[in-house]
């Protein structure tokens, strides 16, 4: 399932629940709202609760057709009959947070397209010599010609993989700690209290960052506070975001704004930080250019041409 389906679908959800004012209602009415793609799923979703299922249980059932936003989505439900929390503002902003990565992405993806091609092409040279190598009638079959494609192969796919290398990739945009403190603001600007919010975020796509985040999540139900919660993961990320909390509670500010302010700060980083990679990106070529794929384009395309005019057999 594609990540604007996913969004389109949650805002839908979101208005159908402002609509009706209750999550039942705004389920079992969402495959009339949502995109082609999804419809079937939330059809049965409708089905189960039209027969009495609990709402819980239900949505549980959406997770492997909404991958990770569905552990959220099931996180929001249980928030909301636990604590009352405002349903739609939570819904709004994991729809938003997905498409602000798409259209990030959609707008790097032309530049980084080109960055691809360029590396794929300039890699995939010393290996189209192969293919010209029956034309040249070169003699390969004895030891020095064996040796010659071996060590060009060998050369030239070092620099295949060292050339892919050298592009960034989109998973650079990747923030789940930003995502986390996006929704954690959702929920408190929903009259969530802070540590249901941080449990709600907390079962968002986390990566790498979960051991973390599950330490910090220990440490404040053992009384510590989330600041020195989060400091004492010595984890850059959560760090960084145990500094914006701890301003917050020393200032008296808000923490829902403080967190969407942190957020855009970190994202706009991010996206910088990605495209100068993109103009680096021809600059981090030349290695492998000069190191792997030019010698081996010398051992694939000129050794057995240069060999056999030198009459070496």
């Amino acid at each position: 399932m594609t990540d604007p389906t996913i969004a389109g679908a949650l805002s839908a959800l979101a208005d159908l629940a402002t609509a009706h004012g209750s999550i039942r209602v705004a389920l079992t009415r969402w495959p009339e709202r949502a995109p082609d793609p999804l419809r079937p799923p939330l059809e049965r979703l409708s089905a189960r609760l039209g027969l009495g299922a609990p709402i819980s249980n239900a949505v549980a059932s959406l997770r492997p057709s909404l991958g990770p936003e569905g552990d959220l989505l099931t996180a929001v439900v249980k928030l909301h009959l636990s604590t009352g929390a405002a349903v739609p503002p939570l819904l709004r902003a994991i729809a938003e947070r997905i498409e602000t990565r798409v259209e990030t992405e959609r707008r790097l993806s032309a530049g980084l397209a080109g960055v691809r091609a360029s590396a794929r092409l300039i890699s995939a040279l010393p290996f189209a010599c192969l293919a010209l190598l029956p034309i040249e009638r070169s003699t390969l079959t004895d030891p020095i010609g064996m040796v010659l494609i071996a060590t060009g192969s060998a050369v030239g796919a070092i620099g295949f993989v060292w050339m892919r290398r050298s592009v960034p990739s989109l998973s650079r945009l990747d923030d789940p700690i930003g995502d986390m403190a996006e929704l954690v603001a959702a929920a408190l600007r929903a009259g969530t209290p802070m540590s249901a919010a941080l449990e709600l975020a907390a079962r968002g796509p986390l990566g790498h960052h979960r051991p973390h985040v599950e330490r910090a999540l220990r440490l404040a139900r053992l009384g510590s506070r989330w600041h020195a919660a989060f400091a004492l993961t010595k984890h850059p990320p959560l760090q960084e975001l145990a500094r914006v909390l701890q301003r917050s509670s020393g200032t008296g500010v808000p923490v829902a704004p403080a967190l969407e302010n942190w957020v855009l700060t970190r994202r706009a980083s991010i996206a910088a930080e990605m495209e100068t990679a993109l103009k680096r990106a021809p600059v981090r070529m030349i290695p492998p250019l000069t190191l792997c794929v030019l010698p081996a384009f010398i051992l694939l395309g000129l050794g057995p041409f240069v060999r056999d005019l030198a009459g070496i057999v």
